[in-house]
Formats: C-alpha cells, sequence, structure tokens
C-alpha cells in the first residue's frame, strides 16, 4: 500500500489545482484541521471541499440548513426570507442549497440581513450560475465537492444534501409537498442525528403537505428563527434574541409591545421575544383579539381574511402561545 501511495500518478492533480488557483478556490482536504469536524462524522464524507470565500468555523457556531419547494407560494417565500434574516440576526450561520425558489430566497434573506450564508453546490464552481453568488462570497462560502473542470451530472444534486445536512445542526422546512426533493433532504437529515423543524402552513395546500406530515411525524413547529435557535442556546454562546428593526413595536397600543399597564405591570413580559414573530397578518388577529375573545367567524368579519388565511395564521400564534383557544372555540389573548 505504501508503494502505491508513493507510485500515485500525481499529474491530475496538477491543472485541478491550477484551475483553483485561477478561481480563487481553496480545497480542503479531510485531514486538514480546517476540515469541520462536524461534515468528517457524517457517513461518505467528501474526500475534498473546494471552497470559495470564507468557510466560517463550522464547529463552533450554530448551522442551520433552511429548504423547501422550488414552486412556493407567497407565504412559503415571505417565511423563508423571514425566518433566514431572523437566523443570521440571532447569531446564526444559514446553509442554503441555492436552488431557485424556496433555497434561493433563504440566501437573499440572510445576505439582506448582513450575516453568513453557505451555499452547497451540485456543481463545479465553475458551472455556478446563481445570480446571488457574489452577495454570498461578502461574509460566507460556497463549497462543492467536485473540482474543477468537472461535467455535471444530475445525481450530484442528490448527493450534495448529505453535505449541507452534515455541515449543519438542524434543518427547517419551510415548504414542500409530500412527495419531492425535500423530503429526500429531511431522511438524509435525520439519518445523520440532525434535527428537523417544520413551519406550519395551510392546511389545505399541497405545498403544505409534506410540512405538515413531518409535523404529525415529529418534527418541531417553528415559525421564527429564535424558534430554531433557542433550541441551542445552552450549546452556543454567541447567539442572542434579537428582534429586526422592522418588526419591532411600532405603537404602545399593541396589545404585545411590553409596555406597563395602569397598574405597573407589563402586559407581556415576553413581548419582545414573541414579537420577532408576528408578521402584519398575525399582527392584525392579534390587535383584533385586544377587543376580547372572538370566534373564527367573527375574526373574518373584523380581520377581512379569508377561512384558510386565517386559519394558518391562528395555528401559528397558538403554536406562539400568543393566543388560546377556550372550550367554546373561541379565541383570545393568551395574557399568562
Amino acid at each position: 500500500e505504501a508503494e502505491q501511495i508513493r507510485d500515485t500518478d500525481l499529474s491530475v492533480v496538477d491543472p485541478i489545482m491550477r484551475r483553483c488557483m485561477e478561481q480563487d478556490i481553496v480545497p480542503v482536504c479531510f485531514p486538514d484541521p480546517a476540515y469541520p469536524e462536524r461534515l468528517r462524522n457524517i457517513y461518505g464524507p467528501p474526500a475534498v471541499l473546494y471552497c470559495r470565500g470564507n468557510l466560517p468555523p463550522i464547529d463552533e457556531r450554530a448551522v442551520i440548513a433552511i429548504i423547501g419547494t422550488r414552486k412556493a407560494s407567497s407565504y412559503g417565500v415571505r417565511m423563508a426570507r423571514k425566518i433566514a434574516e431572523e437566523t443570521v440576526l440571532c447569531g446564526g450561520i444559514v446553509v442554503s442549497l441555492l436552488t431557485p425558489g424556496i433555497d434561493r430566497t433563504v440566501a437573499e434573506g440572510a445576505v439582506s440581513a448582513g450575516g453568513v450564508c453557505i451555499g452547497v453546490l451540485g456543481t463545479a464552481h465553475e458551472a455556478d450560475r446563481n445570480p446571488i453568488t457574489k452577495d454570498i462570497l461578502q461574509n460566507g462560502a460556497l463549497v462543492s465537492e467536485y473540482p474543477p473542470g468537472t461535467v455535471s451530472n444530475r445525481q450530484f444534486f442528490r448527493e450534495r444534501n448529505r453535505i449541507a445536512s452534515g455541515l449543519s445542526v438542524g434543518t427547517v422546512v419551510v415548504e414542500a409537498p409530500v412527495k419531492s426533493g425535500t423530503r429526500l433532504f429531511v431522511n438524509t437529515a435525520i439519518e445523520q442525528d440532525r434535527d428537523v423543524f417544520a413551519v406550519p402552513g395551510n392546511a389545505d395546500s399541497e405545498l403544505s403537505e409534506g410540512t405538515l406530515e413531518l409535523l404529525k411525524n415529529g418534527a418541531k413547529p417553528v415559525a421564527s428563527g429564535w424558534d430554531v435557535l433557542s433550541e441551542y442556546e445552552s450549546v452556543y454562546p454567541e447567539l442572542r434574541f434579537q428582534i429586526p428593526e422592522k418588526s419591532a413595536p411600532t405603537s404602545a397600543k399593541d396589545p404585545l409591545d411590553g409596555t406597563p399597564d395602569k397598574d405597573g405591570r407589563k402586559k407581556d413580559p415576553e413581548g419582545q421575544r414573541q414579537e420577532l414573530s408576528l408578521n402584519e397578518e398575525q399582527k392584525k388577529i392579534v390587535a383584533a383579539l385586544a377587543s376580547g375573545p372572538q370566534t373564527t367567524d367573527e375574526l373574518i368579519g373584523n380581520t377581512e381574511f379569508g377561512t384558510a388565511r386565517l386559519l394558518s395564521q391562528l395555528t401559528i400564534l397558538e403554536i406562539k402561545g400568543i393566543i388560546k383557544r377556550d372550550e367554546s372555540r373561541r379565541f383570545s389573548l393568551n395574557t399568562q
């Protein structure tokens, strides 16, 4: 074996290294100290990671893969961007597969918030045509297991799942049908003993059937970046809850703004933390419930939302503990 190693023809290496230098690619080999230990311990780790940009110290950070369908709804796109932005604002790192739809939106959200995004390619670097590549490389990195000059193959896009999941401590599924590539990614994450989270969606939408199935099978429901990162707060000290400026309370009349009431008590001691997960639709529901408990029909009249739209937002607010439902199926603000 030693003789075989000694006599190995390394002529094939020279053109690869030359192309790496031309494309500003740094090969990180399996024995290299910079090779992530988290990735080293998966089944079938890549022998070499070809990296562009700045690969952060993966093993010291809370890295979260956020994935979903290509044919995303406006709700899915909105939630993908929101969770990605909040994840990096709270100290996490986002991993994206960069394909159109949810995955690319995730990268855009992380970059727009000034955070670190790691894009995992299913091709060699020179075949990458993602419009967001330059933005990612400002703070983050692109990685591929394929050396320059490798001819693309459809199978590569499935094989990269193990790398994206392997770099991460958890995977968030935003929106996905039952039969989709997202499910294959989740299966890989489960095999690697990674945490799986899912964003609740419309129960009557085909795009949410996959996430609903994940929730039934034990995935943790989440509606914000901090919902995810709070699971790792005790492990990674750099994590901290932070409210995006656009989600900050805008009025003292907001029932969740955390300001003292007339008796000097906080209206909601956790109001700022809950505010992170409120979009405009959810705020409108909360404002409607400030006048007292209401039925679904009453809320439809007061918010002018459709039934499916309202029920979707009510589910998320219930999961967050912001509202509650009594035995008569009336909704009210949770003051506890």
